[in-house]
């Protein structure tokens, strides 16, 4: 079986073990461009749990055309208006996502969509259609991984971050209040998005993510690592990135034994990251990788680092620590539901250099038995909770408890 397209067959597997089955989930989301791997897996690992679920589920999205590659023949594929992301100018950009939700709307015009269920994932730029959904008796589902106005702010300065920001708060806003249930990745984030989520509590409904643990899992023990860090994720400022490379000399500068590092990945730090890393010994960099690289390289690292600004609760991190590679991460999102202290790994405060720093410390202080102990509980930890079958099962329970099916 191709790795990158198991969760299809494990979705198979569990629709004939459990034949009883809501019937209908209508699936609304933004471009995913076919180039952007990280996002494809995302989305498609997450149709997979919900097709466990649903009898049928039909997907409205911008493009939609080439994502339908490959997919079963319960889930539909609707594409809608052009993507706007291709267009340069902020305004132009809008205007289209505009012209987007109201095709969205036509589209919608076909069901009767009386108690019919409506998931609106990563789609904070559809206002609209949700507001269309609600007055036409929808049940609408919203998925939050994180506030997006935080991202904004961080990754864009001056007038434009500051609009931006104040654009994609509004809109958060209107989608929590609008929905029915608001999906989060653990509930740890009540408490790491407390301002955001507290009046919302009574419609929180957990829904986990999802790892191929057949593919990752631990392979190597911890002394025969090649790497003593590793960095996965997108080379950009509310990665905390700066920060990282900062923390990072500092440290080799200061301490008798030296420490290597691999980042992996891409993004709009690029340039930034290769001209900073001529000046810092031990750092080798790696462009993005392929999803089935992944196992090899976080078994070829003791340790992930993740000092983000702002997060949901990464693909990176589970899949590191199912490869029993133990997790530096700062305290957000749903990172410390499963970075735990002297378990796991090791949580910062905050993604400050000192901050990174004083986690490197904390963390190579360890022996490498401390570690071995780290990495086998990650790898434990992350099996018998987030393998497909142990995510599915959650997911069906929350939702019949919440009474959604």
């Amino acid at each position: 079986m191709d790795n990158y397209h198991w969760w299809w067959e494990e979705t198979r597997r569990l629709r004939i073990e459990n034949n009883k089955r809501a019937p209908l989930l209508i699936w609304i989301t933004q471009s995913v461009p076919l180039d952007n791997e990280a996002g494809q897996t995302v989305l498609k690992k997450y149709l997979a749990l919900f097709s466990v679920i649903f009898e049928k589920i039909i997907v409205l999205m911008p493009g939609a055309d080439g994502a339908s590659n490959g997919s079963p023949d319960w889930i539909s594929w609707v594409s809608v208006e052009p993507d706007g992301r291709k267009k340069k100018n902020l305004f132009a950009k809008m205007w289209a996502g505009f012209r987007i939700q109201l095709a969205v709307c036509r589209v919608l015009q076909k069901y009767d969509l009386k108690n019919v269920k409506i998931l609106f994932f990563l789609a904070h730029i559809f206002p609209i259609p949700h507001l269309y959904a609600k007055m036409r008796g929808a049940i609408t589902m919203f998925t939050f991984v994180g506030d997006v106005s935080l991202i904004a702010s961080t990754k864009y300065s001056g007038i434009k971050g500051h609009f931006l920001s104040s654009i994609l708060a509004i809109l958060q806003k209107l989608h929590l209040w609008l929905s029915s249930y608001i999906l989060i990745e653990h509930p740890i984030m009540v408490q790491t998005f407390a301002k955001i989520l507290d009046k919302h509590a009574p419609k929180l409904v957990e829904m986990r993510n999802v790892v191929y643990v057949d593919l990752f899992h631990k392979k190597l023990p911890i002394e025969k690592r090649e790497f003593d860090l590793c960095f996965v994720g997108r080379l950009s400022v509310e990665k905390g990135v700066p920060q990282l490379l900062d923390a990072f000399e500092n440290y080799n500068k200061t301490t008798a034994k030296k420490i290597t590092m691999l980042v992996v990945g891409s993004g709009n730090l690029d340039n930034f990251v290769r001209n900073r890393i001529k000046n810092i010994p031990n750092v080798s960099l790696k462009s993005w990788a392929g999803y089935n690289d992944m196992p090899a390289i976080f078994n070829s690292s003791k340790i992930l680092i993740m000092p983000s600004i702002s997060e949901g609760l990464p693909n990176a991190v589970l899949e590191a620590l199912a490869c029993g590679t133990p997790v530096i991460a700062t305290y957000v999102g749903g990172m410390p539901g499963v970075v735990i202290p002297d378990k796991t790994g090791w949580l910062l405060k905050e993604s400050s250099s000192a901050s990174i720093e004083n986690g490197l410390r904390e963390a190579f202080s360890c022996s490498n038995e401390v570690l071995e102990k780290f990495s086998e509980y990650s790898a434990r930890f992350i099996s018998e909770r987030y393998s497909f079958e142990a995510s599915s099962a959650q997911l069906r329970k929350n939702l019949i408890v919440r009474g959604i099916i």
